[in-house]
């Protein structure tokens, strides 16, 4: 990944018209960060480094290096005078960002050179009054809704425009004595070439760290962690680049998850694909909401060859460490069609009542989301890589999320499960769902092709019936792949039909809701709710013959099969999409009465 990320850096030191040598005597536009905030807080000092005022200014993104911004450890101060407010409260402002980072680098650094010392001597002098600037400035901000920044002016100059603090960036960077561990002498892991120095750094990503000996090859000795990662100078700032270009311009969502997006180059390494990639995305995000269009992305990315891989990257930030959620490495994007492929082909078969398309992935992140994301992310890793799901497991956290709204209001439950069908039917596709024991469902045409047909003479069905009326809405589902199954989602559907009605007569009130048990069914529960269902129709004096030819489908069914072993999951899952198909079951019914 990191080649890649290196890659990535030396493409916009090409597109600069740069090269490694270049970026080695400048530096700074590699290992500044973008704070990226609203506003910049600015502690101001004379030419001659005697305190002004503090001043307050819109942040200019389009100049973000003048602020030299780069992130230090927690606890401490950051690499240079500037840093970031964290906090809603004037007091932290003063204690936790002011003298625990701001105050405290000058007091580390003042003996670097004469301006800092200065500056460091006046900030002692005047520290009441700074401080109660700081505060009348921020008096009437409303620190919960403004990002800041707080940083020092000198002679009116940013510290980004001053030579001495631009030097101390680019030493503390580069010098590889000041690093946790470093060789004079030793091969780069990342170019593979004998330098002069390398060191190791957790600066680049911070999921890599050295705070445990226990991580650290060649006998835990921490001195000696440079083993386990070297790097040169050259490779480190390339990668700087890499990672900021790919914060800047590739990063998105899937599913509601922020990912970095990082595409690598399979075959020629002259070849042009991962440039076109960047500027291709670059000209798109200028498109209203394609940054958060999961959909957009992925159909730009299937456009490409599979002289290209991806990496998708999903980062958490906790504290100051970054913690790798998941990493999906080489994706082709011919996969990627695949996943556009299986999309288009759910959404030709579930639309919205205006005509929309119903599917999309923030489905993912609606019914499988939880506090860790764990089983999230697995259908996410599947989803790019290729592999199976148990379909029980899926059927579970369905039916979890279903339960929720199952006794609230009853159209909201029957429209997150046409929802949690939706996406059923996109896993169908992708092949990725497992059906009927340990039988993979592979894609659509495989499963067609390797469907057993329902034999007329065995099951007692008259298939042409069936086939005339039901096959249309089976069609959706994939997994109802016997009779059974069949009998299951058109039980479903009746006794919607029943709640409908009753719905209708009891000003709203479904106690029938109670008999199925919260959606806990098991094959026996099943078979005693027909005869149920039956008597209620009978009751309200609304068996008409629709009812009643539905029952008899129904019936023929369920008797298809001699004790069917379906699990619980699947039987209620089932019957759910039964229940929120049930307006379409009628319309089939009554439809083939009118013709």
């Amino acid at each position: 990944m990191l080649s890649a990320i290196k890659e990535i850096g030396e493409i916009a030191l090409k597109q600069e018209g740069k090269d490694g040598n270049d970026l080695l005597k400048n530096p700074i536009n590699a290992i500044v960060e973008n704070p990226n905030v609203d506003k910049v807080l600015s502690v101001m000092f004379d030419c001659k480094g005697n305190y002004d005022k503090v001043e307050l200014s819109d942040f200019d993104v389009g100049k973000y290096r003048i602020y030299l911004y780069r992130k230090g450890s927690t606890n401490g101060s950051d690499i240079t005078p500037t840093s970031k407010i964290a906090s809603n409260n004037i007091k932290d402002v003063l204690e936790k960002t002011w003298d625990k980072k701001i105050f405290k680098w000058f007091k580390d650094n003042k003996d670097r050179n004469e301006i800092f010392n200065k500056l460091y001597s006046e900030i002692v002098k005047s520290e009441n009054k700074i401080k109660e600037d700081i505060e009348k400035t921020l008096s009437d901000i409303a620190l919960s809704k403004t990002s800041f920044i707080i940083t020092v002016k000198l002679d009116d100059k940013f510290i980004g425009e001053i030579e001495e603090f631009r030097n101390f960036m680019v030493e503390d960077a580069l010098s590889v004595e000041d690093k946790p561990s470093f060789s004079k002498e030793g091969v780069c892991s990342v170019c593979g070439e004998r330098k002069d120095e390398v060191f190791t750094t957790s600066e680049i990503y911070t999921f890599y760290t050295l705070d445990k000996e226990c991580y650290i090859a060649s006998g835990f000795e921490r001195k000696n962690a440079w083993k386990n990662f070297p790097i040169c100078k050259e490779c480190f700032l390339k990668i700087e680049l890499g990672k900021k270009t790919i914060e800047e311009d590739l990063s998105f969502k899937f599913s509601g998850l922020s990912y970095y997006l990082i595409p690598k180059i399979l075959t020629n390494p002259q070849d042009q694909a991962v440039e076109d990639i960047l500027d291709v995305i670059k000209k798109s995000k200028d498109k209203k909401d394609f940054k958060d269009n999961e959909e957009l992305v992925l159909e730009l990315l299937s456009q490409f060859k599979d002289y290209i891989t991806l990496y998708f990257l999903f980062l958490k930030k906790e504290n100051s460490a970054d913690r790798i959620q998941l990493l999906i490495e080489d994706v082709l994007p011919s996969r990627i069609s695949k996943i556009v492929d299986a999309e288009n082909k759910t959404n030709k078969l579930f639309k919205t009542e205006d005509g929309k398309d119903f599917f999309n992935f923030s489905l993912l992140y609606e019914f499988f989301q939880d506090k860790t994301n764990k089983f999230l992310f697995e259908v996410i890793d599947k989803i790019f890589r290729g592999g199976k799901l148990d379909r029980l497991v899926v059927y579970r956290k369905l039916l979890n999320a279903l339960n929720n709204v199952y006794y609230e209001d009853n159209k909201s439950f029957l429209f997150k499960t046409l929802k949690s069908l939706s996406l059923v039917r996109f896993l169908e596709e992708l092949g990725i769902l497992k059906h009927g024991g340990d039988r993979a469902m592979t894609s659509h045409l495989e499963a067609n092709e390797q469907a057993q047909p329902l034999n007329s003479s065995e099951n007692g069905l008259d298939q042409t019936i069936e086939k005339r009326k039901f096959d249309e809405i089976y069609e959706k589902f994939k997994g109802l792949d016997t009779p059974t199954k069949r009998g299951i989602f058109l039980l479903g559907a009746l006794t919607q039909w029943l709640l409908s009605l009753q719905a209708h007569e009891r000003d709203g009130s479904m106690p029938f809701l109670k008999a199925l048990k919260g959606l806990n069914m098991n094959m026996q529960d099943i078979k005693g709710l027909l005869p149920k269902v039956v008597d209620k129709f009978i009751a309200y004096d609304n068996r008409t013959p629709f009812v009643k030819e539905l029952e008899k489908e129904i019936s023929a069914n369920l008797l298809a099969e001699q004790n069917p072993k379906i699990p619980i999951e699947e039987i209620n899952f089932i019957f759910a999409t039964g229940m929120a198909l049930y307006d379409e079951v009628k319309s089939l019914l009554k439809e083939d009465k009118n013709e």
